[in-house]
């Protein structure tokens, strides 16, 4: 059935998978999409909870009205943190990887960010928002954070697999290429299209048919994905965030896949700009391809 996870999505490239987990509605997806991906049984996922520290409850008065022992704060963050993790694990099932759960104290991002470098991690999954100290609403921060602070691949989850369409932004930066590469992945794991997507200012609109095709052809790095026949390019015009959402929603795509960062049509480097509002403004989870740490 197009979209269900097939066997094919053991040849994933995945196989050191950090999921962090919170009390959010979005920490459920993000572990659908754990479970999705945890086919090889090489795989090891990694269940992770950042539990609040004395420090933190002291600086966030612990979310309470009233006054409460922070002994008494952190002990109750412990055993929550225990409880949502072992019901996160039940999630998981019998499935072929291996699956661990961590829990760690401290801020949620550097939580994550310095779990991900420590166990080597090829990919890791969040939610696209998130919740403090006493499950106070985080609003995108972590997923904000973490895609400065991760140093791998990361996918942003707003929705559960399976897959309908996949689209991938492109422009002539390696990353914009290893987003085309991840997409073409997940296209052929999940038995679903991919559309790559090349959006160039609205001043270009006008311009003649041969200089469109020109700018198009430094695309070098995406052109051996065009020789898969359940792939398209498709090149438009505008703001590139607000093309990119508005492609995915005309196409009925569920899945994003871009650079942390990309080169405009001149050349110049956009830092993160456009992956930060397409994590924004997107109904639908968002995959980032990100530089390898070294």
């Amino acid at each position: 059935m197009p979209g269900e996870p097939s066997p094919s999505a053991a040849s994933l490239p995945f196989r050191r998978i950090v999921v962090a987990v919170d009390a959010s509605e979005s920490a459920k997806h993000a572990l659908a999409w754990g479970r999705a991906l945890a086919t090889h049984p090489d795989t090891q996922v990694w269940i992770l909870h950042a539990a609040a520290s004395p420090s933190l409850i002291m600086q966030t008065g612990g979310g309470l009205a009233g006054p409460v022992p922070v002994a008494d704060l952190v002990r109750y963050e412990e055993e929550r943190g225990r409880l949502l993790l072992e019901e996160a694990r039940r999630e998981f099932g019998d499935i072929p990887g291996h699956v661990e759960t961590v829990l760690r104290e401290g801020p949620p991002t550097m939580v994550l960010a310095d779990f991900v470098r420590e166990v080597r991690a090829d990919f890791a999954i969040v939610g696209s928002e998130g919740r403090g100290p006493l499950g106070r609403l985080l609003l995108g921060s972590v997923a904000d954070a973490a895609r400065h602070r991760i140093d791998t691949d990361l996918l942003v989850a707003r929705t559960d697999p399976p897959l309908d369409r996949i689209v991938a932004a492109v422009d002539d930066s390696p990353l914009s290429a290893q987003a085309a590469l991840h997409a073409l992945e997940f296209g052929r794991a999940f038995g679903v299209p991919v559309d790559l997507l090349h959006v160039l200012p609205a001043a270009y609109r006008g311009i003649p048919e041969e200089e469109r095709r020109a700018l198009t052809e430094t695309l070098r790095d995406v052109q051996p994905a065009l020789a898969d026949p359940s792939v398209s390019l498709t090149v438009d015009f505008g703001d590139a965030a607000e093309v990119i959402v508005a492609h995915a929603e005309a196409r009925g795509c569920d899945l994003i896949a871009m650079g942390c960062r990309g080169r405009s049509a001149l050349g110049e480097l956009v830092l993160g700009s456009v992956s930060r509002e397409v994590s924004h403004r997107a109904h639908v989870s968002v995959l980032i391809a990100k530089e390898p740490a070294h």
